[in-house]
């Protein structure tokens, strides 16, 4: 990867027109399109180096940050800030789209594996059907311990479920746009 990574270093297949570029990378980034309206070359460097910036070296990402406050879209440069660093220092799954295919791939298996174990052992909604909980909480007039942990439960299976669907989407996304990624980055 060179000092300024461009569209080529992405696990995707990108338009050829600026604007198309620019909208594609917007929903990668799940930031509305309203805002790379009109945007060019320096919006496209600033999205590509967020996509990328937590495995670039500290050169690149000095690089990166400075193409992404050279844009002029305050708004525009605040969500591509946040999402930068909150996918470098805090959370990389926060944002699919800054995992390596490799990575994707492992948090993909992590989460089939949990659905996975979860159902074998039940979990869904057979350790107490909706019903029967609304029933049994309106009766009593409280929940008890029985009560908070079947819906901590129901609501980690739920969590999972949609971090798993998430997780497919990315990949769909990644392999339907660029069947030539499966193996690279």
């Amino acid at each position: 990867m060179s000092i300024s990574p461009t569209l080529s270093d992405l696990p995707y297949d990108f338009p050829q027109k600026p604007q198309d570029q620019l909208n594609t990378l917007a929903d990668i980034l799940g930031i509305p399109r309203h805002k790379v309206k009109n945007g060019g070359d320096a919006e496209i460097d600033a999205m590509i180096g967020v996509i990328l910036y937590r495995h670039l070296d500290p050169a690149q990402r000095q690089t990166a940050m400075r193409d992404i406050r050279a844009i002029g879209s305050k708004s525009l440069m605040g969500d591509l800030i946040d999402k930068a660093l909150q996918t470098t220092f805090v959370n990389k799954n926060w944002g699919l789209w800054s995992l390596t295919n490799s990575e994707l791939v492992e948090y993909k298996e992590t989460r089939e594996t949990i659905s996975k174990y979860a159902s074998a052992i039940g979990i869904g909604a057979t350790a107490l059907d909706s019903k029967s909980l609304i029933n049994d909480i309106f009766k009593n007039k409280k929940m008890n311990r029985k009560h908070v942990a079947v819906l901590v439960i129901w609501a980690a299976v739920y969590v999972n479920s949609s971090q798993l669907s998430n997780a497919n989407v990315e990949w769909q996304r990644r392999h339907s746009m660029n069947p030539s990624t499966y193996h690279n980055r």
